[in-house]
């Protein structure tokens, strides 16, 4: 399992969404309750039209293998006004559903999850992280089974358990302005990326370095021995032991041992 969409966004300023197509499952498509005119900016990134109030996004061709992925996306905050963000598991069709990751400037909270469902948005999760302008966030959607996680710039910040949407669906993108779409205000987004979640774990394991002690595995803290070795194996990673090496072979004598006061050094193996 891998990779099943990459779009980095590099196309002729002012291009929709809807005509381009990026590196890896990116032929974008309209899904219920938006618009597909988000354009191209000057630097690369997707952002709204020049048309006030719209809400633009789409669902692009690469199909995940199941409903369980993450979708991730590096948003830049120019100015705090409007919303960018990622979809998951979105179908189109009355009215449309997904589960929708949000970096926002409206009311006190800064990331939003949201459910859509027939034509009806509902809040399932949300946190107040200050947010700056003129920078890069990476926000990503990670939906495991009823498990609905967002994650800003790596850390978790919002999770919910939600049933409502269990179909694989299409991976989205999202943004939105309340006033007309420029290159210089509101979210842009720089790029999206979208993969099996099996193909995440393996990919994280896999960075595991071979043949280290078992109490040094960066990636893996307090797993050690044979659990370790089978990740390892199930990512690919050779020559990782499945426990720690036994002690050298002893020559026939050990070190100078102290029994009752005496000093004594103990010969080990049959005596000829």
């Amino acid at each position: 399992m891998a990779t099943f969409l990459t779009d980095t966004f590099t196309d002729v300023l002012l291009t929709t969404l809807s005509l381009p197509t990026g590196e890896t499952g990116a032929s974008w498509s309209a899904i219920d309750s938006m618009g597909i005119g988000a354009v191209i900016s000057n630097a690369d990134r997707l952002r709204t039209d020049s048309l006030a109030g719209n809400a633009e996004g789409g669902t692009a061709s690469g199909s995940p293998a199941n409903a369980n992925y993450t979708v991730e996306a590096v948003i830049r905050r120019i100015t705090g006004a409007g919303e960018a963000g990622v979809m998951g598991r979105a179908v189109s069709g009355s009215g449309g559903t997904y589960y929708r990751a949000t970096l926002s400037s409206a009311g006190a909270t800064s990331i939003e999850l949201y459910e859509f469902v027939d034509g009806a948005f509902v809040l399932i999760g949300s946190d107040n992280t200050s947010l700056s302008n003129d920078t890069n966030y990476t926000l990503k959607l990670e939906m495991v089974g009823t498990a609905i996680k967002v994650y800003l710039d790596g850390v978790q910040k919002i999770s919910a358990t939600n049933a409502n949407i269990a179909a694989a669906g299409k991976a989205g993108v999202y943004v939105y302005t309340a006033g007309a779409g420029s290159d210089s205000a509101g979210y842009h987004v720089d790029s999206i990326s979208g993969a099996d979640y099996a193909a995440a774990v393996v990919s994280f394991v896999a960075d595991m370095p071979a043949r280290t002690p078992r109490s040094r595995w960066p990636n893996l803290v307090g797993v050690g021995g044979r659990t370790a070795a089978m990740l390892a194996a199930l990512a690919g990673v050779a020559n990782v032991p499945a426990s720690p090496p036994p002690p050298p072979a002893s020559s026939g004598t050990l070190p100078f041992g102290r029994v009752g006061g005496l000093r004594f050094r103990r010969r080990v193996g049959r005596r000829l």
